[in-house]
């Protein structure tokens, strides 16, 4: 995955953490995540764009800022870039969130989605 889709899929991941506790509870990761890129994201402006995800979580344009942010730290430290597509690919296997990354990814390449079903075994007809 390309530097600017990770940075995309974080950025998606900790707008999905503030969505409530939920979400953090069924996937830890949410909250490493926001702890790496608070410990991480040099500057006020970075601590901004955390905060305006946290609490905006559905504003794009918010996820988009932090995504810069992101995609600058990455590009300046390998190990913090290491860092962020471990956790990435970790909610990518996650049956939870592999949703959100997907999402992200498939919006950041131009591609629209809409309902994501996960099936496991279908007997039977299956109607949307």
């Amino acid at each position: 995955m390309d530097v600017e889709a990770v940075a995309l899929a974080a950025a998606a991941l900790v707008a999905e953490g503030a969505l409530g506790e939920a979400g953090r509870a069924t996937w830890e990761g949410l909250a490493r995540m926001t702890s790496l890129l608070r410990s991480r994201l040099p500057g006020q402006q970075a601590e901004v764009a955390l905060s305006a995800v946290e609490s905006r979580p559905r504003d794009e344009a918010a996820q988009q800022v932090l995504s810069d942010r992101i995609i600058t730290a990455m590009s300046v430290d390998e190990d913090f870039r290491a860092q962020v597509e471990a956790l990435v690919s970790e909610a990518q296997r996650n049956e939870t969130t592999a949703n959100v990354v997907a999402r992200s990814v498939n919006d950041y390449r131009g591609a629209r989605i809409g309902k994501v079903v996960n099936v496991d075994t279908v007997n039977g007809n299956l109607n949307f």
